[in-house]
């Protein structure tokens, strides 16, 4: 490519940006993305990739350059490092379109060396007998092959690469008949504690997974990071058979061709642990590329459409533009903070947890389905809500999937929640199941949590105690209010609802297992014994009578709750021991008291 082209280029996006880096400036970062993505859509209707990568890089080279600058001010410096982080992520996706990494896995090739080290070191214990190593003294070449039952394959390590020998025709060699041999110039192998010569043979290389990029049509170690872009739309590979070999750390490509493995035509791809070679695959179309365009995290955002549509087969554009438009609409000329909280609520207001959950039905977790159906449940609240995130502009977005201990559902069922920037978000929480009364914002008790605050429930799936699967409800409830408790020192001055709970039982000297009565609350606020029959009741020796009364009928199973609805502030209330008819009688908590 011409460098003078590529310099024209890159004067050309900063003349075309210059004039509005002022009005970014003054108002938010995202007008500098706006530019940014109007000079990518130019860029790719003019280069190939490799060309797209060439000006791409030179920017990145200004960009720096310019960043050390001494004169350079603070707000530009603000919008030079928005800039290079959205031109550092382009080059990032471009590199893996062209395979320039290579797909190299670092911990395959580790394992690679491992395997490569154990297979050299089978030989140091190996000692020849004296007829062999005369025959080796004169330049013919011993090799150490690893044979058995388990691996057929007349396999050595030379020059730190794993070969074999093919050979029809070999010849025992014995210390009666090792002179016949000497004026031979072939291989020396063992075989199962013989040693023989071979003729007629060929070597070929086995082939690392992490070095075979250039074997395949394509390697994909992650297919919900694999999608490519053709006419306007983004695709995804569909499998419809596969082959696989146990080995699963190399292969070889003959023993590829005798499985019917067409290695140009196949595709391999990396399931878990093992590696598969895919033998017949189609394009998959996931979405249109304009639904995209502002969107900087697009692999985040294709790899939830190819999760979603696994188990769909028709168009999901009209509803993926619905909801563009709708996140768009909401959030049109809000702060950043703003729009969270602004799609927060609109999530919680609209949409209701699925009880219970058939989870044989696979169209369940998929968000397109369950958004045509209004028919929910935890990851989709988490899907949903990232969806308009992105569609916001929002960025540094993250979907979480671990343990729950306080779930309903644990340890069957994982649990999902979101993660943007450093703060935590979990919208299935502050929509408890059957409530049919939605919350008010300042009622959130899960909304941009701290890291330590959302994990005294959490676990992730590696961690998680073996143990804890087998605990009680009860024991894990407790378990989160220790974890809790833990943390009152560092948060009892602040206004995280999740911790109410636990301040109200450290600043009433209980202790973190303390189960709440009706019994405690007597002994914290004031308490009426109220005659049913006129509403009355005495105080310092004189008779009132009740005028007006709003309440809460309390029992010690309801009592907690109770409490939440009130943020466990009973500053304002009153303890009502009703006696009733039946020479029984009920406790109220009265929030609206009116005496005469």
């Amino acid at each position: 490519m011409n460098k003078n082209y590529v310099l024209k280029l890159i004067i050309i996006f900063f003349f075309i940006t210059s004039n509005v880096w002022v009005f970014a400036l003054t108002t938010n970062t995202w007008a500098i993305s706006k530019v940014y993505s109007n000079f990518i859509i130019k860029l790719e209707s003019k280069l190939s990739l490799k060309n797209q990568l060439v000006v791409l890089e030179s920017l990145s080279s200004k960009l720096n350059t310019k960043l050390k600058s001494k004169t350079i001010t603070t707000k530009s410096i603000i919008l030079l490092k928005e800039l290079n982080t959205l031109n550092n992520n382009k080059i990032s996706e471009i590199k893996g379109k062209l395979n320039i990494t290579s797909y190299v896995d670092n911990v395959q090739i580790e394992i690679e060396k491992s395997e490569i080290k154990k297979l050299s070191d089978l030989k140091n214990n190996f000692v020849l007998p004296d007829y062999i190593t005369k025959l080796i003294s004169g330049n013919r070449k011993f090799v150490y092959v690893n044979y058995s039952e388990k691996n057929p394959f007349f396999e050595f390590v030379e020059n730190n690469k794993v070969k074999r020998l093919i050979f029809t025709n070999y010849f025992e060699i014995t210390d009666k008949n090792y002179d016949l041999f000497k004026n031979k110039a072939w291989y020396i192998i063992n075989l199962t504690w013989k040693y023989v010569f071979i003729e007629n043979y060929e070597i070929e290389d086995k082939i690392p997974y992490s070095n075979s990029s250039s074997y395949f049509k394509s390697v994909i170690l992650d297919l919900n990071n694999n999608f490519y872009e053709i006419n306007w739309a983004y695709y995804t590979y569909k499998f419809n058979s596969y082959n696989y070999i146990d080995d699963k750390y190399w292969f070889y490509p003959k023993s590829l061709d005798q499985l019917w493995i067409n290695i140009k035509n196949s595709i391999l791809y990396k399931n878990i642990d093992k590696y598969v070679f895919i033998t017949s695959y189609s394009d998959q179309v996931l979405i249109k590329s304009d639904l995209l365009t502002w969107i900087t995290d697009k692999k985040l955002f294709l790899s939830m459409v190819s999760d979603d549509k696994k188990s769909l087969n028709y168009d999901t554009y009209s509803y993926f533009k619905e909801l563009k438009l709708l996140s768009e609409k909401l959030t049109s000329w809000l702060t950043r903070e703003d729009k969270i909280k602004k799609i927060y609520d609109y999530v919680l207001k609209n949409i209701t947890y699925t009880n219970p959950i058939d989870l044989t039905r696979p169209e369940i977790f998929s968000w397109i389905d369950t958004y045509k159906n209004k028919d929910w449940v935890c990851e989709w609240y988490v899907k949903l809500m990232a969806y308009m995130l992105m569609f916001a502009w929002i960025e540094d977005v993250e979907v979480i999937r671990w343990f729950v201990l306080n779930a309903s559902d644990f340890p069957n069922v994982w649990h999902a929640w979101i993660k943007i920037w450093n703060y935590y978000y979990d919208p299935t929480f502050d929509d408890p199941i059957w409530n049919t009364q939605a919350k008010e914002f300042n009622q959130y008790d899960y909304y941009k949590l701290p890291a330590d605050l959302m994990y005294t429930n959490r676990y992730d799936v590696a961690d998680l105690p073996e143990e804890l699967k087998s605990k009680s409800k009860e024991f894990l409830n407790e378990l989160v209010n220790k974890n809790l408790y833990n943390l009152v020192s560092k948060y009892k001055k602040s206004n995280y609802n999740l911790m109410n709970y636990v301040l109200f039982l450290y600043n009433n000297w209980f202790s973190y297992n303390h189960k709440i009565k009706i019994s405690d609350l007597e002994n914290l606020i004031v308490t009426y014994s109220i005659d049913w029959k006129d509403m009355s009741y005495i105080k310092d020796w004189r008779k009132y009578f009740i005028k007006k009364l709003k309440f809460y009928q309390l029992t010690n199973e309801n009592l907690k709750d109770v409490l939440s609805v009130i943020n466990y502030d009973i500053s304002s209330h009153n303890l009502l021991k009703w006696d009733l008819w039946n020479w029984s009688y009920e406790y109220r908590l009265a929030y609206e008291f009116e005496i005469f």
